[in-house]
């Protein structure tokens, strides 16, 4: 998926953009590309975790400006929990399977988040 956003980019990174050669463009796409629960939880060599472990800090930081459905969150977790430690389990393939098995339990959760988002505006309507 592709979307467009409008970004300041702050003088260290544009600095060191210039410097590397690199478009502050494709430091954002690299760090988006390793934000993944299922990686951050499986990736047994532990390379690309940073990405995410940021994503969590920024959650837990702006804790009381997100809007999260609670029960939602645990339910869905602990499916993901489960579901990764039964893949892991079974397969010695460094993760791959689990990381499927658990973008699965993620889309999931993003359909109920949506379902139950919509519900709210509709209850509103009515």
């Amino acid at each position: 998926m592709e979307t467009t956003i409008k970004i300041d980019v702050p003088e260290d990174l544009l600095s060191l953009c210039t410097i590397y050669n690199i478009r502050p463009q494709k430091v954002m796409e690299c760090f988006a590309k390793n934000v993944s629960f299922p990686t951050y939880y499986t990736d047994v060599k532990g390379k690309n975790k940073w990405a995410t472990l940021f994503f969590l800090q920024l959650i837990d930081a702006k804790e009381d400006e997100t809007e999260t459905d609670i029960e939602l969150e645990e339910h869905y977790l602990q499916c993901f929990n489960d579901t990764l430690a039964i893949q892991m389990k079974e397969h010695n393939d460094d993760g791959v399977k689990a990381r499927e098995a658990g973008r699965n339990v993620i889309r999931q959760w993003q359909k109920a988040v949506i379902a139950e988002r919509a519900k709210y505006i509709l209850d509103g309507l009515g």
